[in-house]
């Protein structure tokens, strides 16, 4: 029984960022053309010119960035509580790999932003 309620535990702790974020983020107007996309006003008339199509591809790397970086700490969150609870919930191997191999994917996400920001800034976008 105490295990149980140990999961429990474990998974109401979990879930409850994801429940105040659902709420802070239904506050907010959906769109795909974000405030700081710099032909913002021509995506919504209608009026796209040339240039503003690497400027909005721009827009959506970093978007997609952001996301891998989030789901990247998420990943760091849930190996944390792995290894405080690692003696309770399957050791602390496994926790100390799902570190690992979050922290690695946020270095390679990092670097691929970088490169592919070095790369859009030398085309001009």
């Amino acid at each position: 029984m105490c295990k149980k309620m140990r999961r429990i535990l474990l998974s109401v702790l979990l879930a409850l960022p994801l429940l105040l974020a659902v709420q802070v983020s239904s506050a907010q107007p959906v769109s795909l053309i974000g405030n700081d996309v710099p032909c913002r006003g021509k995506f919504i008339s209608g009026q796209i010119t040339a240039d503003c199509i690497p400027l909005y591809i721009a827009y959506v790397i970093q978007q997609v960035f952001k996301f891998t970086g989030a789901i990247c700490l998420i990943a760091i969150m849930i190996g944390g509580f792995q290894y405080a609870l690692g003696n309770l919930v399957g050791g602390k191997d496994k926790a100390l790999a799902t570190i690992r191999w979050a922290v690695l994917g946020m270095i390679i996400s990092a670097l691929s932003f970088f490169i592919i920001d070095f790369i859009l800034s030398a085309l001009g976008a």
